[in-house]
């Protein structure tokens, strides 16, 4: 029932059309009825919240609510029922237990998260970003191979800042109203390979599709081929669930077969000692980016003739194509892609120090002693880089990943759920940075940007 109804809202237009083109294809003409329908908001999030619950029920591993009120406030926790995390319900249930308190640190942490969120949203997505990918990619013409790289990793960047802004701000609103969402976003255009890509990028979406349809295909347990197959069809299926068009499609099927190549490239391989050098670490994070911003030609371009064009302008297929890129937009897509990258590379940094725990050095003043230093063996200088991750759209500062609370303090008063954390002191310094980075972007954008804008229109 419930995928019936997403299959309905949101591809019944798009089989439709697909179907009277087969027909028309052995010669039939058809003209099926106009279907105007009206997708509603947030319908792909909240029809997976409700399948993971009917899905962990029929697996045994939670037991059915005896509240309506509270099945209905976990597949309509508004938050983020418009663009995610996709929130289970085995992970939100057991929060509804007893009702949450208000704890002001709490509530400022989340303000502060969602403060965070707004500024990627608003100012490096949409202000800094937005208006040159829209360039590149509407532009009719032949490009060259700067401007056309360029315009796509300004979109590589809008997607990641607006998309992982909202989540942010999900957390931040959720924290606010006392439960606890997990993260969404962890640094994944640092990431090393394509599996570690999907470990990063939309967690919620990616873990779901692992357990509840990758899992039950067979997985890794069913031979190689069986495996590639299954990640295929996977990532078909997650290309799809974005949106009703080929071009995801194609998007989705670029990264099952990324996988699969890895996959193979691992077997052949095997673990060697070469392979943990620094050099072939930052090629392959490197070749990852790249690829990954290829497949992003898809996801953004409305149809295939613009991919194929901005796939020619980035490989030299137009020696005499358009420059339109101002100095000006190079330098906001390079400055934005550089913080970016250097937080990127400070998280893969801790998280080889700390064995494999990309987070385990982003300690906060909770874990400190007397002496300011971290009881986790941690140095304070350490202890600041949360303010990097921060600004980088992720869950902001945190405890040691050792670290729990109480029963007491647990949202449910029970024990703990597995990504819940104590909630540190109230981080002013982080507080700070943030409004100095408001004002910052606020001064840049009409203190320099719009004047320009004026002079190039008005000369």
């Amino acid at each position: 029932m419930n995928l019936s109804m997403l299959g309905f809202f949101k591809y019944g237009n798009f089989l439709l059309e697909n179907f009277q083109w087969l027909l028309a294809r052995i010669g039939i003409i058809y003209h099926p009825p106009h279907l105007d329908i009206l997708l509603p908001v947030g319908i792909s999030f909240y029809t997976f919240h409700s399948l993971s619950y009917t899905l962990d029920i029929y697996r045994g591993v939670l037991q059915p609510t005896k509240s309506l009120r509270d099945f209905v406030l976990a597949v309509s926790f508004f938050p983020q029922l418009v663009a995610g995390p996709i929130v289970r319900a085995g992970d939100f249930l057991p929060q509804l237990v007893r009702p949450p308190g208000l704890r002001i640190g709490q509530f400022l942490w989340g303000l502060l998260l969602m403060t965070l969120g707004l500024f990627e949203k608003i100012v490096l997505a949409d202000t800094m970003l937005a208006g040159s990918a829209d360039r590149i990619f509407g532009y009719a013409g032949p490009l060259v191979a700067l401007d056309s790289w360029l315009g796509v990793i300004a979109f590589a960047g809008q997607i990641f800042f607006d998309f992982a802004g909202y989540s942010t701000c999900a957390i931040g609103a959720a924290l606010c109203l006392g439960f606890h969402l997990k993260d969404n976003f962890r640094f994944p255009y640092a990431a090393i390979g394509f599996s570690d890509f999907w470990r990063r990028w939309h967690i919620s979406l990616s873990t779901f599709l692992r357990d509840y349809l990758y899992i039950p295909l067979g997985g890794n347990r069913v031979g190689w081929t069986r495996a590639a197959i299954n990640l295929v069809i996977v990532m078909f299926l997650g290309g799809l669930w974005h949106g009703a068009a080929w071009t995801f499609v194609v998007w989705g099927l670029l990264h099952g077969s990324y996988l699969v190549i890895e996959h193979a490239s691992r077997a052949l391989i095997g673990e060697r000692a070469w392979t943990d050098n620094f050099a072939v670490k930052l090629l392959l994070g490197l070749v990852t980016y790249g690829a990954v911003c290829l497949a992003w030609v898809f996801f953004r371009a409305s149809d295939f003739t613009i991919a194929t064009r901005m796939l020619r302008g980035m490989f030299g297929g137009h020696p005499h194509g358009d420059a339109i890129l101002a100095t000006r937009e190079m330098l906001q897509i390079g400055i934005v892609t550089f913080l970016h990258d250097a937080c990127a590379l400070v998280a893969a940094r801790d998280q080889r120090r700390n064995g494999g725990d990309a987070f385990a050095a982003l300690d906060c003043d909770h874990c400190l002693g007397p002496d300011g230093v971290c009881h986790h063996s941690h140095s304070r200088k350490q202890q600041c880089l949360h303010l990097l991750p921060i600004l980088s759209a992720y869950f902001g500062c945190r405890v040691c990943s050792s670290a729990k609370p109480t029963e007491a303090e647990s949202v449910h008063g029970g024990p703990p759920l597995e990504f819940e954390r104590p909630i540190p002191q109230i981080p002013w310094r982080g507080i700070t940075v943030v409004v100095v980075l408001v004002v910052i972007a606020a001064t840049l954008r009409l203190g320099i940007l719009l004047p320009l804008d004026w002079l190039r229109t008005h000369s």
